[in-house]
């Protein structure tokens, strides 16, 4: 199963402008944001990293880069990235997504589902939060907390219902089975 894209999609939406950009940097950026569209995530990593060099301040180049980075398997220096937006500004529920998809990819489901707890204590509507700690959730094996949490968001959130629901048959699998692996992002 594959709900890593809808954290993609949410964040894009999630993610406004909060530095004015250089003509460069902005032509880097929007390069940068083609390139992880057509899933082209190191060209991405260094174009994003160009567009960051070229304006440190620029933190919506700064989330996509580090999204890139976790797309590329660079968990770690996103997390660097991410550390470095927050120290700038508050992070809001993208940043906190980001950072619980950088844990959850080293394996780290502790800090996963602590970061996503974050973004729901912000906006507990946030889809890509809902679905990534019921992920996680599930992959720690809390089968009664990760069902409770689908079911809360199949009423809270019924445009992902079919995606919610594919949760919910993997959350049945696994009780039906006692299997304890995760999932796959």
């Amino acid at each position: 199963m594959n709900f890593g894209k809808i954290s993609i999609a949410a964040l894009s939406v999630a993610i406004s402008l909060t530095q004015p950009l250089s003509a460069a940097s902005s032509t880097l950026l929007q390069k940068g944001c083609r390139e992880i569209e057509s899933g082209n995530y190191a060209n991405a990593v260094r174009t994003l990293s160009a567009a960051v060099r070229v304006n440190p301040q620029d933190l919506e180049a700064r989330r996509h880069l580090s999204n890139a980075m976790i797309e590329a398997g660079m968990e770690k220096e996103a997390l660097q990235q991410l550390n470095l937006i927050i120290r700038i500004e508050p992070a809001n529920p993208a940043d906190y997504c980001l950072m619980a998809n950088a844990y959850y990819r080293i394996g780290d489901s502790q800090n996963a589902a602590g970061k996503y707890k974050q973004a729901l204590a912000i906006n507990q509507f946030h889809t890509a939060a809902r679905i990534g700690l019921t992920r996680t959730l599930l992959s720690m094996g809390k089968l009664k907390s990760a069902r409770e949490l689908c079911l809360e968001s199949m009423k809270l959130d019924p445009a992902y219902r079919s995606m919610y629901q594919e949760l919910l048959n993997a959350i049945r699998t696994r009780s039906s089975s006692g299997e304890t692996g995760e999932l796959k992002s």
